[in-house]
């Protein structure tokens, strides 16, 4: 158990929970009220949903109604929760990036949904896909499409780009990003130790930090994209600097035949 902790630590040097649960708690400082909104409300709604559906069965003893109607409210109840799902992660993402959200936003879409249900439901059929060929598969795909949502609702990708783009930001990283993932969850947990209430503060601040990974990773790969796009234009403009600097001098040299 004790080298288990040691390799975390090694890998969380490369991510840093730290820096990460920081800058979330301070950002959840600000936000707290729209944030715990943002968690608190689809978790009541989604309980709720629970005892009716309990209660309609027990109201209910014809087993084809029970049939039909149980697989409507299912139906009906999976897009209203990826609905919740879309708006509680857009809440989140605004709060980071420094925007002004609304309580509304838990239920406004902005034209992401069929594209959100879309990658998600790719993204779970991957990850269950890999977890009934050998288990470990699975929690490699989940965290080499991790950022898929993320990318879908912070920067409007299509499916195929955002799945793209989280493997190329999750390359070389997958091990610290589960790292980071594992302790998260640790801090989150402690959250028992206050009751029930602690687990809602401590999750809701878990996925500000979790987004603050992938601002972070997301960063990174633009400024290696900058950096490589710097380099070229130094090879580009050096060579032409010579060719220049040439001509200058065979322009000299000329004037000078000339002039003997």
């Amino acid at each position: 158990m004790f080298i288990v902790l040691l390799k975390l630590m090694n890998y969380m040097k490369k991510i840093s929970v730290i820096e990460s649960w920081g800058v979330a708690w301070g950002v959840f400082k600000k936000n707290w009220l729209i944030v715990l909104y943002a968690a608190f409300v689809p978790a009541l709604i989604s309980f709720l949903l629970e005892i009716i559906s309990k209660k309609a069965v027990t109201w209910l003893d014809a087993g084809v109604i029970v049939l039909v109607l149980g697989t409507l409210y299912f139906v009906l109840r999976f897009f209203f929760s990826m609905l919740l799902n879309l708006g509680t992660l857009r809440i989140q993402l605004g709060v980071m990036n420094g925007n002004k959200m609304k309580y509304s936003d838990l239920f406004n879409p902005k034209g992401l949904y069929w594209k959100f249900i879309g990658g998600t439901i790719l993204y779970s059929l991957v990850v269950l896909g890999g977890l009934i060929l050998l288990i470990i598969p699975g929690i490699y795909f989940a965290i080499r499409y991790l950022f898929v949502p993320y990318l879908i609702i912070d920067k409007n990708m299509n499916i195929g780009d955002a799945f793209a783009k989280s493997t190329e930001m999750t390359n070389g990283k997958k091990w610290s990003i589960l790292a980071f993932l594992i302790v998260t969850i640790i801090f989150s947990l402690l959250g028992l130790i206050v009751l029930f209430v602690g687990v809602v503060f401590t999750s809701a601040i878990a996925y500000l930090a979790i987004i603050h990974m992938y601002q972070t990773l997301l960063n990174e790969g633009v400024g290696d994209k900058n950096e490589a796009k710097t380099v070229q234009q130094e090879d580009v403009v050096q060579p032409v600097s010579t060719e220049s600097n040439n001509i200058a001098q065979e322009d000299g040299q000329m004037a000078v035949e000339n002039s003997n």
